[in-house]
């Protein structure tokens, strides 16, 4: 929620419990986001996004619910309670999936966030927590390069077993179908809050879908 708290009176938060809790029958986990949606008046546009979502074969889509948020009995008004993108049991399967990274930019980064650059994108690696010196983080660049390198110079059309040897296909055809629905800009441009998950067999896969409140 750079923007989002920079720019807008309305602020987004996390919520975090003390243990795993259940909120409004959504699946237990500790942390929780509050979008505050509003730069989208209608409030609906995360929550189409995500119900768009849940019809795709992507393997994880955030739920979520609206709410009427109180701090300390002040009203502050509707916000959208959401499962956040991070490696757990009950969320992104950290049996199947070894990385969780976000396209993003140098100076929305806390300076000790571990990153890489790709021949394109700025890739923060984001779960599991690591240091800029990481095993992990030289081998997610690795296979981002590797696939790069497929679409860029092995002529794709006429060899697509290569990249699509690297790649989970499905799961980038829904995430571009539901971004170009929406007309989601932020995706558009890949400037942030575009997810990427490497799975444990090395297969890149596009998403998790997020931050639509601009589309």
């Amino acid at each position: 929620g750079h923007s989002t708290w920079d720019w807008y009176p309305k602020k987004p938060y996390q919520l975090k419990f003390g243990t795993a809790t259940s909120v409004l029958s959504m699946s237990e986990e500790r942390r929780w986001i509050l979008l505050a949606e509003y730069a989208d008046k209608t409030m609906i546009r995360n929550k189409i996004a995500f119900e768009l979502g849940k019809l795709s074969h992507l393997p994880w889509v955030p739920s979520s619910e609206f709410v009427e948020l109180f701090i300390n009995r002040q009203y502050q008004g509707t916000y959208h309670l959401t499962e956040k993108i991070e490696l757990s049991s009950n969320r992104i399967d950290p049996g199947t999936t070894k990385y969780l990274l976000e396209i993003d930019q140098l100076d929305r980064l806390d300076p000790n966030k571990p990153y890489f650059m790709s021949n394109f994108f700025l890739f923060h690696l984001k779960d599991p927590e690591v240091d800029q010196d990481s095993t992990e983080l030289t081998d997610a660049r690795t296979l981002i390069l590797a696939f790069e390198d497929a679409l860029l110079n092995q002529r794709f059309i006429d060899n697509p077993e290569i990249y699509q040897s690297l790649i989970d296909v499905n799961s980038f055809v829904d995430w571009f179908l539901i971004n170009e629905i929406t007309k989601n800009i932020d995706a558009g441009a890949f400037y942030s809050s575009v997810y990427v998950t490497i799975s444990v067999d090395n297969k890149i896969e596009l998403g998790p879908i997020w931050d639509f409140d601009l589309s």
